[in-house]
C-alpha cells in the first residue's frame, strides 16, 4: 500500500487504530486525525484519505521474480497482440471459468469450454485451449476476480543478469564494452581490442586465462555494438561524456514554468538573426542584428521585441520592457481582425532573462522594480528553463529570415554551396523590422498544440479580461535610469562632443555651465568655462543625450548639432560608418605621405625667415645648459634641426603664377620721386586723406589735378 507516495505494510489493528507499518522507518504511519490529535489513523480517518486519493492499494507481493516483472508493468488489453498472441486466449478462458464458477480441474474445464467456447471466441481471440493447460493458468496468473490483461503475457525471455564467471568469452567481451564508456572509445575500437585478447586466449599468449582446449568464438563488430547500446544509462553515460552532459541528457528539463495570469512571468531571451542588413546609401554592410524576444509564459504569445545592432545587456532588457509597455503596432488587417494583437501590453511582474556577466546590475535591478518589475535571472546548468521562450526565438528567427536575401547559414553549408551571405545582403533593417511584426502576429494568432490548440491571442484575451492589465509608471525615469552611462565628459560654451559629433543647445549649455561652474572649485578664464558632467544616452538613437544637473538633480536633454543624420542612427551603425570613413580617407592618402606632405610646408615656412633656425637654435641651447633639463635628455651633439630636402617657392606656387606674383611686386614696388625729391609718407589707414600734390612739375599733369 502507498500512503502519499511512501510504501507502507499493513498490520493489523492497535486499540481500535489501523496500524501501517513505514518499513524505511520502522515506525507506523500518523497523520492529523478528524478530532485534531495526531496518531495512527481510524476507520473514519482512511476513508478521508481515500477521498483525497492520498492511498493506493497494490497486489499482493509475489516472491517469484517473473511474476514479481509482471506486476510491475502497466501493458493494458492492446498491447497483448504485440506482446503476446496468446495471451488474449488465457485471459478470455480464465475469466469465462471464473465467472461460471468452474473447479479447477482439467476434466470440469474441458467439458465447460467445450460448451461455451463459440466461433466468435475462435474468430476473436483464438483456438480453444486444453483443459491441463487452462488449469495452470487459473493456479498461476493472478486469482479469481483480478486477473489483469498483464498477468497473461508469457515472460519467456532469458536474459544474463551478470556475467557467468566460468564463460571467458562473456567475461572478455563485458571488460571491452565497458572500456567504450570508462575511456569514450569508438565502437570499432572496443572490437578491434576485444579481438585482439580472443585471439590471444585462443592462441595461448594471455596472462589472464588459460588456453582452452576448444578455441573460444570471436563475435564480431554489430555484436559488440548492441552490447554497447545495451548498457547505455545515465550511470555509464555519465562516466562517458561527464556528470554535466549527462545530468543534461537524462534529467536537465527540469520542471515546466507555469503562470496563472498574463504578465505575471516573461522569459525574455536573445538570439543574433541569420540575415545581414544593409546601408544602401552608405554602400556598406552593417552585419547581422540581434533579435531580442519577450515571452509570455501563461498565454505563450510574443509580448514585446527589440531589433538592434547592441549586443545583450542591461540596457537591451531595459529597452524590451518598454516595448512590452506600449501598445503594438500589428498589420493593419489583422489588428482589425484581432484587437488582442495591439492591446499585448502592461507590467511585467517577473522577467526571467539569462545568467550572464553583462545581464547583472543593480542599478538595473532597482529601476526594474520602480516600475513593479522583478528580474530573475536562471540558475546555472538549468538550459531547458527557459524552453518556452526558446523555441519562440527559433522559430521567430526562421520564420523571419528563412526567405531573404543575404541569409546567413552554416559555414559548412555555405562553403558546399559556394555562397556568402555578407556579399548576397541586400535588404535594409527597416524591411527585416516589417517582416519580424507581421511574423509576430502570425505567431500569435496561430493555434499552440502546447496550448491545447489555441492561439495565444485567445489565451491573452480570456486571462487579461479575468485578471486585467497593469500600467507601468514613470517609463522617462526608469529609461533614463536604464541607460549607459559616460561617467566624466567635457562640457564647454559650444555643448559636448561624443563620438564625432557634437551636442548643444543654446539655453540649455549656458544654464548648465552656470549651475556646474561654481561647483568646479578652480578658476577658468572668460570664455574657457568648461565643466565634468555625467552622460547618459541611448545606443539606439544618438540624435539626443542626457546631462546631469548636479545642483538642480534633473537630466537635462542636449540634441545633436546635426539633427538630419544623427535622429534614430544606432550607435553601433554609426561606429561603423566612422571606421569606413577612416578606411575610405586611409585609402585616399596613407598617414606617412600626409606627415611627409606637412613637414615639407614646415620646412618652406621656416626657409622663409632665414634667422628662424638660428633663434631656434639658440633658444633650444639655453634650454641645453639647465642641469636637470640636460639630465633628462641627455647629451645632444647637434642642435641643428634642418633636413636635407629643403623646401623652394617652387614646390608650393606654379611658375606662371609664381611669374605674375613677381611682376605685381616689381609694378607696385616704392620708386624715387621725380626731380629727386623724396615724396612725403602716406599714412596707409588713413582712407579719407586726400591725395598729396607732386612735388615739382612735369610736362604731362596727373589727371586728378587737373
Amino acid at each position: 500500500m502507498l500512503i502519499h507516495g511512501v510504501g507502507h505494510v499493513w498490520q493489523g489493528y492497535a486499540a481500535n487504530f489501523l496500524n501501517f507499518l513505514d518499513p524505511n522507518r520502522s515506525a507506523p504511519f500518523v497523520m492529523k486525525r478528524r478530532d485534531g490529535t495526531v496518531g495512527m489513523p481510524t476507520d473514519d480517518d482512511f476513508e478521508d484519505l481515500l477521498e483525497a486519493e492520498a492511498v493506493e492499494i497494490l497486489p499482493p507481493a509475489s516472491t517469484d521474480k517473473t511474476d514479481a516483472v509482471r506486476n510491475a508493468s502497466e501493458w493494458c488489453y492492446d498491447d497483448l497482440k504485440d506482446l503476446d498472441p496468446v495471451a488474449k486466449v488465457r485471459l478470455a478462458a480464465c475469466t469465462m471459468c471464473d465467472a461460471a464458477g468452474v473447479p479447477n480441474g482439467a476434466k470440469a474445464i474441458d467439458i465447460f469450454l467445450s460448451a461455451k467456447w463459440t466461433a466468435k471466441h475462435e474468430a476473436d481471440v483464438g483456438p480453444r485451449p486444453k483443459g491441463e493447460t487452462v488449469r495452470k493458468w487459473r493456479r498461476t496468473r493472478g486469482h479469481v476476480h483480478s486477473r489483469l490483461p498483464r498477468h497473461m503475457v508469457a515472460m519467456q525471455g532469458r536474459m544474463r543478469l551478470a556475467p557467468n564467471v566460468s564463460d571467458v568469452a562473456a567475461e572478455v567481451r563485458a571488460k571491452h564494452v565497458l572500456l567504450h564508456f570508462a575511456k569514450d572509445m569508438p565502437y570499432y575500437a572496443v572490437h578491434d581490442g576485444y579481438e585482439a585478447e580472443m585471439n590471444a586466449i585462443n592462441e595461448g599468449r594471455s596472462d589472464l586465462y588459460p588456453k582452452p582446449d576448444v578455441p573460444h568464438p570471436v563475435q564480431s563488430y554489430w555484436t559488440i555494438y548492441r552490447h554497447c547500446i545495451r548498457l547505455k544509462q545515465r550511470a555509464t553515460e555519465a562516466e562517458r561524456i561527464g556528470e554535466a552532459a549527462a545530468y543534461q541528457d537524462y534529467e536537465g528539463g527540469g520542471k515546466a514554468l507555469t503562470a496563472r495570469f498574463a504578465m505575471q512571468k516573461v522569459i525574455i531571451d536573445h538570439t543574433e538573426m541569420d540575415v545581414y542588413c544593409v546601408d544602401p546609401e552608405r554602400r556598406m554592410v552593417f552585419g547581422r542584428p540581434w533579435l531580442s524576444l519577450a515571452v509570455d509564459v501563461a498565454t505563450g504569445a510574443i509580448v514585446g521585441h527589440l531589433i538592434s545592432f547592441h549586443e545583450p545587456s542591461t540596457w537591451t532588457i531595459s529597452k524590451l520592457l518598454l516595448e512590452v509597455a506600449k501598445p503594438k503596432k500589428p498589420p493593419a488587417d489583422l489588428a482589425e481582425q484581432f484587437p488582442a494583437l495591439r492591446s499585448m501590453r502592461g507590467t511585467i511582474r517577473l522577467a526571467i532573462v539569462d545568467n550572464g556577466p553583462e545581464l547583472r546590475s543593480l542599478s538595473f535591478e532597482s529601476a526594474a522594480k520602480g516600475i513593479g518589475t522583478s528580474i530573475r535571472w536562471v540558475k546555472k546548468n538549468h538550459p531547458r528553463h527557459k524552453a518556452k521562450g526558446e523555441r519562440k526565438l527559433g522559430t521567430l528567427n526562421r520564420y523571419v529570415c528563412w526567405r531573404l536575401r543575404g541569409r546567413a547559414i552554416p559555414i559548412a553549408e555555405s562553403r558546399r554551396r559556394d555562397y556568402n551571405g555578407e556579399a548576397e545582403a541586400f535588404h535594409v533593417i527597416d524591411e527585416v523590422e516589417a517582416v519580424t511584426r507581421h511574423a509576430i502576429a502570425h505567431l500569435n494568432i496561430r493555434p499552440n498544440r502546447l496550448e491545447g490548440k489555441r492561439p495565444p491571442a485567445l489565451l491573452w484575451e480570456e486571462l487579461a479580461g479575468q485578471h486585467g492589465l497593469v500600467n507601468p509608471p514613470n517609463l522617462r525615469a526608469f529609461c533614463i535610469e536604464s541607460m549607459p552611462v559616460i561617467p566624466a565628459a567635457t562640457l564647454t560654451n559650444s555643448g559636448i562632443e561624443l563620438w564625432g559629433m557634437r551636442y548643444q543647445g543654446a539655453r540649455a549649455v549656458q544654464e548648465l555651465l552656470g549651475d556646474l561652474l561654481p561647483l568646479e572649485g578652480r578658476r577658468r578664464r572668460a570664455g574657457k568655462q568648461t565643466a565634468t558632467v555625467k552622460v547618459k544616452y541611448d545606443p539606439l538613437n544618438i540624435g539626443s543625450i542626457w546631462v546631469w544637473n548636479v545642483k538642480t538633480r534633473q537630466y537635462v536633454e542636449l540634441r545633436a548639432s546635426d539633427p538630419e543624420y544623427c535622429e534614430g542612427m544606432p550607435l553601433a551603425v554609426h561606429k561603423q560608418v566612422l571606421a569606413q570613413m577612416k578606411a575610405d580617407g586611409e585609402a585616399y592618402i596613407d598617414p606617412a605621405t600626409l606627415r611627409a606632405t606637412r613637414n615639407r610646408l614646415v620646412e618652406f615656412v621656416k626657409a622663409l625667415d632665414p634667422n628662424a633656425s638660428a633663434r631656434a637654435r639658440a633658444a633650444v641651447a639655453k634650454l641645453y645648459e639647465i642641469p636637470r633639463i640636460r639630465a633628462l635628455t641627455g647629451p645632444i651633439e647637434h642642435l641643428d634641426t634642418s633636413t636635407a630636402e629643403s623646401a623652394a617657392m617652387a614646390d608650393f606656387i606654379p611658375a606662371q603664377l609664381q611669374s605674375l606674383t613677381a611682376l605685381d611686386t616689381e609694378i607696385l614696388a616704392p620708386r624715387k620721386p621725380w626731380g629727386g625729391r623724396p615724396r612725403p609718407a602716406v599714412d596707409d589707414d588713413d582712407d579719407d586723406a586726400p591725395a598729396p600734390r607732386p612735388v615739382g612739375r612735369s610736362r604731362r599733369r596727373h589727371p586728378q589735378y587737373e
